[in-house]
């Protein structure tokens, strides 16, 4: 009678009622019937709040679409004929029992999810065993898939994606466009194929497990990333450098959340030299020219054929990438005006590599608001920027340039001082 009497139920006396009708040649579309009327009429399953995952979309009929026309027993393949003798399997009622359980009193999935505190090991569990079924997810898929349409399944991936934080407020547009891209969270999640989704519910779970072990959650469970602010601080704490490339790497494994990363990586980067004293400020315009979207393409053939999107960074990327903030992380209080303080070591490494990084050295600056045209730096990469800046410290400026001199006089119509 409902999803209040559902709820009054044992699982085991609720699937023995449910298999009971099934077996029976009089009751058994009682079932599909029955589920659709506790789910979507009576109010949902468990606490699943409906304005994020629609449960009318389920399979409440699927039954009646996955045969073997010449057993006429249940088969996997989806028929667009429908046989309506076809009866739900015992182990898909089994399966729905055990999850309406699991979900009964647990909605930290898709009710404001904190990454920090959610149990890993229970949203593998959840999200495997929702993926599972016919009901939520494969019994129509098929169906769904060509419509640009998703499942109950992977609505509630899109729901935790959303709200888990992972993606903050400057990775994820209001119209949840993914920032340098054209494609939205519902395109994320239809770009997974079918057959990745349970190596994926593992990276989803890793990321968890990752994050948890890391300096970037907060009291309350929210994912923080503000420690990179403080170079110096962070990398001054052992293990934290290892613990950076483990969030890193599992985030760029996973199909749903590696979209995240240039956004997040990009607003570290300039928060660690928001500073006014030495060269920071002027590192900090250099970084404006760097272009951690470079792995930008157009999508040829898919779901979201001609937007513009971008593929995970590598392992290397990431690698190089902390290795370059920790190098950077002396240069946060560097004064050129005092050379003989400079860790020379440091700075040298730091800008080789930056020099072989992609992201650093690649692009030129594109946008004309990072550079006035006295300064410069447009159309240089951020490596080349940064050089420059470098490379003109005060203690050398006046010998850099001299009007006096033979050679810049004879250079004279390609510059007349030293920054030019």
């Amino acid at each position: 009678n409902g999803n209040s009497t559902v709820g009054d139920q044992s699982q085991a006396s609720l699937a023995t009622m449910l298999k009971t009708l099934n077996d029976t040649t009089f009751y058994f579309d009682c079932v599909p019937n029955a589920l659709y009327n506790a789910i979507v009429t009576d109010g949902g399953i468990g606490n699943v709040d409906s304005s994020d995952v629609n449960m009318e979309d389920a399979a409440y009929f699927h039954s009646y679409r996955f045969y073997n026309p010449a057993t006429e027993e249940f088969a996997t393949a989806y028929r667009a004929t429908p046989n309506f003798s076809m009866r739900y399997q015992d182990e898909e009622i089994d399966r729905i029992t055990a999850l309406y359980w699991k979900l009964k009193d647990d909605n930290s999935l898709t009710d404001n999810p904190k990454v920090g505190t959610i149990d890993a090991e229970n949203v593998n569990d959840i999200l495997t065993s929702v993926h599972e079924t016919y009901l939520f997810h494969k019994g129509n898929y098929v169906v769904r898939a060509p419509l640009h349409e998703l499942t109950v399944f992977e609505q509630i991936v899109r729901t935790f994606v959303h709200k888990s934080g992972v993606y903050d407020a400057d990775a994820l547009n209001l119209d949840e466009t993914i920032k340098g891209t054209q494609v939205k969270l519902d395109d994320v999640i239809l770009l997974v194929p079918e057959l990745d989704w349970e190596d994926e519910i593992d990276h989803i779970t890793d990321i968890l497990e990752k994050i948890q072990d890391s300096p970037f959650t907060t009291l309350s469970g929210d994912l923080d990333f503000s420690p990179l602010s403080d170079l110096n601080a962070f990398f001054a704490v052992t293990g934290n450098k290892a613990k950076l490339n483990a969030v890193l790497a599992s985030i760029e494994d996973s199909e749903v959340f590696y979209r995240c990363l240039p956004s997040r990586l990009e607003k570290s980067s300039l928060d660690a030299f928001d500073g006014s004293s030495g060269i920071v400020p002027a590192i900090k315009k250099d970084l404006q020219c760097a272009d951690y979207y470079y792995t930008q393409f157009v999508h040829a053939v898919d779901l979201a054929e001609g937007k513009i999107d971008f593929s995970a960074y590598s392992d290397d990327d990431t690698e190089k990438l902390v290795d370059i903030f920790e190098l950077m992380a002396s240069m946060t209080d560097v004064d050129l005006t005092k050379i003989n303080l400079l860790d020379t070591d440091k700075l040298t490494s730091a800008l080789k590599l930056m020099g072989q990084h992609m992201i650093y050295n690649s692009n030129v600056a594109k946008s004309s608001s990072v550079f006035e045209a006295a300064t410069l730096r447009q159309g240089m990469t951020a490596h080349q920027a940064l050089l420059c800046d470098v490379f003109l410290v005060d203690a050398l400026k006046p010998y850099y340039f001299l009007t006096e001199s033979e050679i810049d006089i004879a250079f004279a119509g390609e510059y007349t001082n030293a920054d030019q």
